[in-house]
């Protein structure tokens, strides 16, 4: 959980300011959930960029993706969070 806020899986990325990434994650969810939000973040907590899937299929990978996210100048880490 990072602070009290998000809880599943975090990680901690190195990256280069000023260079546009693309992220993504694979979810094999085995029932019925409330959707998934992936998100990627400055170490500081500032929110980059976000995807909400509301509703995804059940026993069935899926890709969820965050697209052309450019890194703020100074920053050197990012944590995508799930």
């Amino acid at each position: 959980m990072i602070g009290n806020r998000y809880g599943g899986v975090q990680q901690v990325l190195s990256v280069l300011p000023g260079q546009t990434y693309q992220l993504s994650v694979w979810v094999y969810p085995t029932s019925a959930t409330n959707g998934f939000t992936f998100r990627l973040m400055t170490v500081g907590g500032e929110t980059l960029g976000r995807t909400l899937q509301s509703s995804l299929p059940i026993n069935t990978w899926t890709e969820i993706t965050i697209s052309d996210v450019v890194i703020p100048a100074g920053q050197t880490q990012v944590k995508f969070v799930l």
